[in-house]
């Protein structure tokens, strides 16, 4: 084949005059070639050739660099803690108002987990059966866990609230979110006064 003497600017000229429908047409009438890495497009070549340097091709060509290929970690989160949508995602994915936040509340003693306990067993008028220290324990063995990972480490730079989810003989998860809301509502008010919370 005398092909490896063509440049990429004068294929891609014959594709552009000719049209890619019409090359696939006059391909499917001649005889197959067995070309090297025939498979792949020249949007692929592309974007190889995009990812370095033309002079370093050159030295990759001469032999005097060579290409050292790492896994690369994908992040779940971005610098904000907020996730990254996932490839393939159709739905709309806006920006977060900046007018609107929430403050990270300290929690760095074992007293702060055993106070919101108590808030929890106030609003809930229930008994979660934990003490501040094992509550304590269990947050910074998460928060361990993802700090440690790359792919969710960026997940700490959002508000993060710890909380307890009290075992429950509701089935009906519906019927069990719509009591949490109603007891949302209520810590809500206590904490906040006249402001609204409305359960949509």
């Amino acid at each position: 084949m005398n092909h490896h003497e063509l440049s990429l600017e004068e294929v891609a000229r014959v594709a552009n005059g000719l049209g890619a429908e019409s090359i696939r047409n006059l391909s499917s009438l001649l005889p197959a070639v067995d070309a090297k890495y025939g498979e792949r497009s020249l949007g692929q070549v592309e974007a190889f050739l995009n990812m370095i340097k033309p002079t370093d091709l050159d030295r990759l060509l001469t032999g005097e660099a060579s290409i050292k290929i790492e896994e690369v970690i994908r992040k779940f989160f971005d610098k904000n803690g907020r996730m990254i949508p996932m490839a393939g995602m159709k739905s709309a994915v806006c920006d977060p108002n900046k007018d609107f936040h929430l403050i990270q509340p300290q929690m760095v003693e074992e007293v702060d987990f055993a106070n919101r306990i108590l808030r929890l067993h106030g609003t809930l008028g229930i008994d979660t059966d934990i003490s501040g220290e094992q509550m304590f324990y269990a947050t910074k063995t998460l928060l361990d866990t993802l700090r440690v990972d790359p792919r969710t480490t960026n997940l700490l730079n959002a508000v993060y609230l710890p909380v307890i989810i009290p075992k429950t003989e509701i089935g009906d998860i519906g019927t069990l979110i719509e009591q949490w809301l109603v007891v949302s509502t209520r810590a809500t008010k206590k904490t906040f006064g006249e402001r609204a919370f409305n359960i949509i």
